[in-house]
């Protein structure tokens, strides 16, 4: 867990950005059997927001899907998490779609986060038993993905707005002279 919160802490405007659209999000999903993801980009679970029955069901596989636990190509295969942080797509596998057999009763649909500089940073994932497979599902993890980055944007862009505000500020308070501001 400590580890985890070290995680998180370094990416704590991707978690706290998240965390409200995750659980507006599930507001939709609820007893829908579905789960939702929020992975950094190296493809660590940060949150995971669902039902106690599929969250009992993902942490008690052989493989358990529990926040801490790593999904990136390199260690369980081809996903719709670690194959998303690979290709920067959306994407939406079914059962024998996954590359470990150990997933072949999920269906997971992933879209990626973006930085305002357009890399990965992390993907929003929504995995439910593959009975539950739906078309419509990716369109709602890209929607929340999309989202998630579009905030950030916004986020970052206040916070450098915020800085050349009080850097001007500070600037005109330390001149003892006036000062004459002119455009073209």
């Amino acid at each position: 867990r400590q580890e985890l919160d070290i995680r998180i802490k370094k990416r704590q405007l991707l978690y706290n950005t998240a965390l409200p659209i995750m659980n507006s999000l599930y507001n939709f999903v609820r007893d829908s059997g579905f789960i939702i993801i929020l992975t950094d980009e190296e493809g660590y679970i940060l949150k995971l927001i669902g039902d106690k029955d599929i969250k009992e069901k993902a942490s008690s596989q052989q493989n358990p899907l529990v926040e801490g636990s790593n999904r990136s190509e390199n260690i369980v295969g081809t996903n719709s998490i670690g194959t998303v942080l690979a290709t920067k797509e959306p994407l939406q596998l079914y059962a024998s779609e996954h590359y470990c057999a150990l997933h072949f009763s999920w269906t997971c649909s992933g879209a990626p986060i973006f930085s305002p500089e357009g890399d990965c940073i992390g993907v929003l994932c929504l995995s439910g038993t593959c009975n539950n497979v739906h078309l419509h599902t990716l369109g709602m993890a890209v929607s929340a993905a999309t989202s998630i980055t579009q905030q950030i944007y916004l986020k970052m862009s206040h916070q450098k707005t915020m800085e050349i505000k009080n850097q001007l500020k500070t600037t005109l308070e330390t001149l003892q002279n006036g000062t004459l501001l002119l455009n073209k």
